[in-house]
């Protein structure tokens, strides 16, 4: 889940339309949602946590630093990269731990930066292995790479796995 917000719908337009080029460039999985308003956004988040959220800093009622502070003290482990005119701000973005900062005019290249450096963060924090307890009530670590779908059916829960299904 991919939030963009920015109040100029050029801005808006360009930072989405780079999103979706990136998204098929690397054939991602992922649903970007657009906002032109900072409290749209917000009320939003409440209902849908995003994974990355891209936001202008310079906007009506209330900045991106601002909408960054707040979505930190709701979602803590969520990538913010922000999209800015001016370095003036970059200081007070880092402070809310924003993985990238880049200045309008942006390039292909700069973007995709932007963007890499927030999915490898993602991908480190990301959980390695599940724990699960199997039909015996032996505990086990599962890979969370291996699995390739979960099944629930009457209370019982299946996990497939490559070459194997676990019971629990």
């Amino acid at each position: 889940q991919i939030a963009v917000c920015d109040d100029m719908p050029e801005e808006l337009a360009r930072i989405y339309r780079h999103m979706l080029r990136y998204i098929k460039e690397r054939d991602l999985d992922a649903r970007v949602s657009e906002f032109s308003h900072p409290d749209a956004l917000l009320l939003s988040a409440e209902q849908t946590p995003y994974d990355l959220y891209m936001l202008d800093i310079v906007m009506p009622m209330l900045t991106g630093i601002g909408v960054g502070q707040e979505l930190r003290r709701r979602h803590s482990d969520a990538q913010i990269v922000y999209f800015t005119t001016s370095d003036e701000f970059a200081v007070s973005a880092f402070s809310v731990k924003a993985a990238h900062y880049v200045v309008k005019p942006f390039t292909a290249a700069e973007f995709d930066e932007a963007i890499d450096r927030a999915m490898e963060n993602m991908r480190r924090s990301a959980p390695k292995e599940l724990p699960v307890r199997s039909g015996d009530g032996e505990l086990r670590l599962v890979d969370v790479r291996e699995i390739e779908y979960i099944e629930y059916r009457n209370r019982v829960q299946e996990i497939h796995l490559r070459g194997e299904t676990v019971t629990e």
